[in-house]
């Protein structure tokens, strides 16, 4: 069974969080199928408290008696925040009631934190349209009230909702406006899960390897550290072990996850807790280590039920059923199966039911009681159908009449049956004949097996051309694409013998560019006028970085990433890097002039030291990472533009590496910057 997939919230606005589990397909004839879905959970600074939710809010509620104006609007946000996971309907209530009051009197930062509680509901229930409709009327009221910090919760949770749907780039496209806010606002704690979340969209979005995320889970593990957030370090180093549970290497998987189990713990947090308890039962699950799948997660099993969690209750429920299963035990797993569909279907989450009916029809359909499997797999795509919207007539109508051949063969032998019963009785005497009927029917046997083979080994065949074409297609597909992504450098690099999917640590000098002022420009364009107004600023940026021997890595919406000296250095790669950036700036001011282009500004912050570089991904699909502090501190470096009103800063390790004769600088002093224990000299380049 599939699980829904939940990101992170950099806030107590969070949107509703599942276990996330690495799941068994059922034996099905001779062979075993291992399906590994990654799911993951975020816990926020205090979703792990509902078991003590019900006193407080007893206390907010003797409260709202006797509290009116925007006081109250506060109060109803605080109990319907309380009730999100225990009692989702009771939340849509009082969140209402605080929308309702709060446009009465005028107090958008109240309407809107009720708006995004609504929200919230909506997502709980799988009505992913209605949630988007609230997330973006909450965006409209906190820019009316310039509220940043509410603005980028929001964008996050809609970029969650995004994700969910499948549509990755305008996810990857709100969790990115997120972070660029949470930069401006110098909210460490928002880079980190805004990191998390972009890391999820690289190991879900289908097609790409899912490790491809480990370099964000990195990052964010490293800034949570930073800021001393044991509850963010602890669902970064959860990601982390999910990913080395896709590689396979179950022993650091759950190395991992019981770092992140004992952070948990010390921090009170049960839901949390919860989670990584079922993420090493499924970790054992797949080591085949049944007693202690079990173990595991009947503790979680019992947390969830403690804090009232229905939907961890089904997961835990069918998990249980289905290590039984594997044991051998069906009569201890049909109380678990029915658990689950009593509750998904008492609570009508479609989610929820969509997962309980899937695990039901694998369960009838191994025990070949065909007319149950078809029931459930009617049941499955139905809800499927609510969800996404898919045609799934074509399944249905193969289940049908693989139960209706099953139904007349079985018609067909029981009338063989009663026929030879009958002649029996008739030609006892007759012991001649029935050589002959014997011999018939032993042949008529043989012939259906001969064919029964034939029939099989034809489809097994179509199966495998079908399979080897689309691989061929894929790969073609994937060449070609691939070429269009990263530079020729870089690609010799990736399908060089000589990489290996180690790390590298080189000397290189770094370069963050930004568009100054891209917002508001963006504001009241059309999406075609933004398009072809990046690719007219970027194009000849592009065409200037290779020309300096640079490549960049990564696009940031309204700037860029680019790298000088890896994956190879062609000499001087920090003056290749500020000749770049002087042509950029030169060619830029000249196009505006000439009306190529409208106005713009840039700033260019570059920076000089080792890095780390790394092909993450499998022999299928690899991505070329550049990770360090020099990469953080040239970042940072670009942002200081803005205060020193410049168009170039650069540090000492730079200027050094560069031939001073030709170059006109100015010394602005030391800063102290983030990630940088002494303070940096920062110069401008004129």
């Amino acid at each position: 069974m599939v699980k829904s997939i939940q990101g992170v919230s950099n806030s107590a606005f969070t949107n509703p969080c599942l276990r996330q589990g690495l799941v068994k397909e059922w034996f099905t004839a001779s062979s075993k199928m291992l399906i590994i879905t990654l799911l993951c959970i975020f816990a926020l600074p205090w979703a792990g408290h509902i078991g003590f939710a019900q006193t407080a809010t007893d206390s907010l509620k003797t409260e709202l008696a006797r509290i009116t104006g925007t006081n109250r609007v506060d109060i109803l946000n605080q109990i319907s925040k309380r009730n999100e996971y225990s009692n989702p309907d009771s939340s849509f209530y009082y969140a209402s009631q605080a929308e309702v009051l709060a446009a009465e009197l005028n107090y958008k930062t109240g309407q809107a934190l009720a708006v995004l509680n609504i929200g919230n509901y909506y997502l709980r229930i799988n009505n992913y349209q209605k949630a988007i409709e609230a997330y973006d009327l909450a965006i409209v009221l906190y820019k009316e009230e310039d509220d940043k910090d509410g603005l980028q919760k929001t964008l996050n949770n809609k970029g969650n909702v995004l994700r969910i749907m499948g549509d990755y780039d305008q996810a990857l496209f709100n969790f990115l406006e997120s972070m660029k806010i949470c930069v401006e606002l110098d909210n460490q704690k928002g880079i980190a899960y805004a990191s998390l979340n972009i890391g999820l969209i690289y190991s879900t979005r289908r097609g790409e390897s899912e490790s491809l995320g480990l370099p964000y889970f990195l990052e964010a593990l490293e800034i949570c550290r930073e800021i001393n957030d044991q509850r963010c370090v602890a669902y970064a180093i959860n990601n982390i072990a999910l990913v080395y549970a896709v590689l396979e290497d179950y022993d650091k998987a759950l190395d991992y996850h019981r770092q992140s189990l004992e952070l948990k713990q010390a921090a009170g947090d049960k839901d949390g807790i919860a989670s990584s308890l079922g993420n090493i039962s499924d970790i054992y699950t797949l080591k085949d280590d049944y007693e202690n799948s079990l173990k595991y997660n009947r503790q979680a099993l019992e947390i969830y039920r403690e804090i009232n969690d229905l939907f961890g209750v089904v997961h835990s429920s069918l998990d249980m059923a289905k290590v039984y299963l594997y044991m051998g035990k069906d009569d201890l797993a049909v109380p678990f199966l029915d658990e689950a569909l009593l509750i998904s279907e008492d609570i009508n989450s479609l989610q929820l039911k969509s997962g309980t009916y899937r695990y039901l029809y694998d369960y009838h359909l191994a025990r070949k009681d065909f007319e149950q499997a078809l029931e459930f797999y009617r049941r499955y795509t139905t809800v499927e159908d609510s969800i996404y919207s898919e045609n799934s007539n074509d399944q249905i109508a193969q289940m049908r009449t693989l139960y209706e051949t099953e139904k007349k063969e079985a018609v067909i032998n029981q009338m063989t049956n009663e026929k030879t019963i009958q002649d029996l009785k008739l030609k006892k005497s007759e012991q001649m004949k029935w050589f002959f009927i014997v011999a018939l029917i032993l042949t008529l046997l043989l012939a259906g097996f001969v064919y029964f083979g034939y029939r099989q080994k034809r489809k097994a065949n179509i199966l495998l051309e079908e399979r080897n074409r689309f691989e061929i297609e894929n790969k073609k597909r994937a060449i070609s694409l691939f070429g269009q992504q990263v530079s020729r450098e870089v690609a010799l690099e990736l399908l060089s013998d000589t990489f290996k999917s180690g790390s590298k640590k080189l000397f290189a000098c770094i370069m963050f560019l930004d568009i100054r002022d891209f917002t508001a420009y963006a504001e009241d364009k059309e999406p075609g006028d933004i398009i072809q107004y990046q690719n007219d600023v970027f194009g000849f940026m592009i065409d200037l970085i290779s020309k300096y021997h640079g490549i960049i890595n990564q696009f940031l919406g309204d700037g860029f990433m680019a790298t000088f000296g890896a994956p190879a250095s062609s000499g001087n790669d920090c003056q290749n890097a500020v000749n770049a950036s002087l042509e950029i700036v030169t060619l830029l001011r000249g196009k505006c002039e000439s009306g190529e282009i409208p106005h713009t500004k840039v700033g260019i912050g570059l920076h000089a030291g080792h890095i780390v570089t790394g092909n993450v991904g499998t022999a299928e699909r690899k991505q070329y990472s550049i990770t360090g502090n020099t990469v953080i501190l040239a970042s940072r470096l670009e942002q200081l533009n803005k205060k020193f009103n410049s168009e170039i800063l650069i540090s000492k390790e730079v200027l050094e590496n560069l031939d001073q004769k030709s170059m006109k600088t100015e010394s602005l002093g030391v800063v102290n910057l983030k990630g940088r224990a002494e303070p940096m000299e920062i110069i401008r380049l004129m």
